[in-house]
């Protein structure tokens, strides 16, 4: 796991049980100090995670080095990293938390006095942002785990907030660049967002994966916003021929599952102690949590079959369509519930808002194409299509994650109206969340015309 950094207030972050885990708001997983269980290996039970060669076992008499082993792994045949360019883009990266905020505010919009402000942050970082875009375009690119005490348990990756500040700062220069015309040059910097997005999505830890999966979500959030921000006349399908020279579908976190394995084995060896001498384990005892004795004594081998029972029903769970996969994430929490404080529990919570932030992430880029194409459909034709298939997006584009159907598309007061039905499966006929958000567990995710985040 992460070592638990102090929040922004000093007070630390606490970490989400097991049950808090499986259902916690998917965003609130990215906070301030990005503190989440960071679990890593292959796993031998499903062809996509095995690795060139599996894990030793663990050895609580010798510890493995999990995290060496776990580089050399996953640096294996990279001989450029963009990783370290990223690094020389965040050696040079000067921070302003004012303007950091304004960076990321759409509502109201920016004051004159505010724009000048992010200019000039933007003027003293543009060797930041050069080195950041260089690095985005390079094909490989693995962080390295960094861990003082040799265990992947206790991994830091201090390099992942700064990044997402990064991107949040480059996504206020393409918002300056579209609002003074410069739209080539904006959407440059909205292509190279969906590139580090996805450096970030690949990499082969949950935290990693999350800060990918943000960063190309602001890309996507300008590029629903681009005919509203934009001044002058847009060529949309110019647009779209650069978004598709690099724009990939986005990645479940799968992946993830395989190397949560990894750091499971490791906390085994390391924190889980037989204090009775029978060659059971009877607690769990953390040195960043609190000691955890288990509902029942088990043997290591034991385990590592119950874990591997656990990532096969979360790779089932990941694998299903939102609304089976909800089902099977409920049975799951109620088996886990039921195991009480088995180690199991404590260690492998929270996949289910990753899985919520993946489809969200779908949507969001479904949305972006398509309200680039019914702009582009409005400036050549004249008037708004009538169905989603007038815009020539492919079916796959059109689908909505969370129903499996289209988005719903319609003309309201002449205009149009596009969203998904969000979290709740169900069509609230266009009615958005009470609380304003574009992503609550109730109400429809309206991707047009853009709403606050």
């Amino acid at each position: 796991m992460l070592r638990l950094l102090p929040s922004a207030s000093g007070a630390p972050n606490r970490t989400p049980s097991a049950s808090e885990g499986l259902f916690a708001s998917p965003w609130h997983l990215l906070g301030q100090s990005l503190a989440l269980p960071v679990l890593l290996g292959g796993l031998s039970l499903c062809p996509c995670f095995v690795l060139a060669e599996d894990p030793p076992l663990p050895n609580p008499d010798k510890p493995v080095d999990y995290v060496a082993w776990i580089n050399a792994q996953y640096s294996k045949g990279i001989k450029e990293n963009a990783a370290e360019v990223y690094r020389e883009a965040l050696d040079a990266f000067v921070e302003d938390k004012q303007a950091l905020e304004l960076a990321t505010r759409w509502d109201p919009p920016w004051r004159d006095y505010e724009r000048r402000k992010l200019q000039r942050w933007l003027d003293k970082n543009e060797r930041c942002l050069e080195r950041f875009a260089a690095a985005a375009q390079m094909r490989d690119c693995y962080f390295e785990f960094q861990s003082e005490t040799g265990s992947a348990f206790e991994v830091g990756l201090p390099m992942m907030k700064p990044l997402r500040d990064v991107s949040r700062m480059l996504a206020a220069r393409a918002r300056l660049r579209l609002a003074h015309g410069e739209t080539e040059a904006a959407v440059e910097d909205i292509v190279t967002l969906v590139c580090a997005g996805r450096h970030l999505e690949s990499q082969p830890y949950l935290i990693g994966y999350l800060v990918g999966v943000s960063v190309r979500a602001t890309a996507y959030g300008l590029l629903i916003r681009f005919p509203q921000v934009a001044s002058g006349e847009v060529d949309y399908d110019a647009v779209l021929r650069s978004l598709r020279r690099v724009d990939r579908v986005p990645r479940s976190p799968k992946k993830q599952l395989g190397v949560e394995r990894i750091t499971y084995l490791d906390a085994l060896q390391r924190y889980c102690k037989d204090d009775d001498g029978d060659g059971r384990l009877d607690k769990l005892d953390i040195p960043t949590l609190e000691s955890v004795e288990f509902a029942r004594p088990e043997t290591i081998e034991t385990l590592i079959a119950e874990c591997d029972r656990f990532l096969e029903r979360w790779y089932e769970v990941l694998s299903s369509d939102y609304s089976t996969g909800k089902r099977l994430a409920q049975e799951l929490r109620q088996d886990l519930k039921a195991q009480g404080r088995a180690p199991v529990c404590v260690l492998l919570a929270g996949f289910w808002g990753s899985m919520r932030m993946y489809r969200q992430l779908v949507a969001e880029r479904g949305g972006a194409r398509i309200v680039l194409r019914i702009h582009a459909f409005k400036a050549e034709h004249g008037h708004w299509p009538k169905g989603l298939k007038e815009t020539g997006t492919s079916a796959s584009i059109r689908r909505d994650p969370f129903s499996g159907q289209e988005f719903v598309y319609r003309l309201k007061d002449g205009e149009p109206l596009l969203y998904s039905v969000g979290e709740n499966g169900i069509d609230d006929g266009g009615k958005p969340a009470e609380d304003g958000k574009q992503w609550s567990p109730t109400g429809d995710a309206i991707l047009w015309p853009p709403t606050e985040k």
